[in-house]
């Protein structure tokens, strides 16, 4: 094989390396990202709900405002 033959192959190969690496990087962004929002929607239904116990707690006993 010419040293230019072997010059493509390589670059041929750097090419599929540097794709499959940039895939696999955008697919753990993409599930970090999910399982960010996932854990904020969470969070907000957790403090919703203790928002809730409070208020009809206080307005049951007549507490607060």
């Amino acid at each position: 094989m010419s040293s230019n033959t072997v010059e493509k192959v390589q670059t041929k190969d750097l090419k599929e390396y540097k794709a499959f690496f940039k895939e696999i990087k955008e697919r753990i962004l993409t599930s970090q990202v999910k399982a960010a929002l996932a854990v904020n929607q969470e969070l907000i239904n957790l403090y919703w709900e203790i928002g809730s116990k409070i208020h009809l707690k206080q307005k049951g006993e007549g507490l607060g405002c």
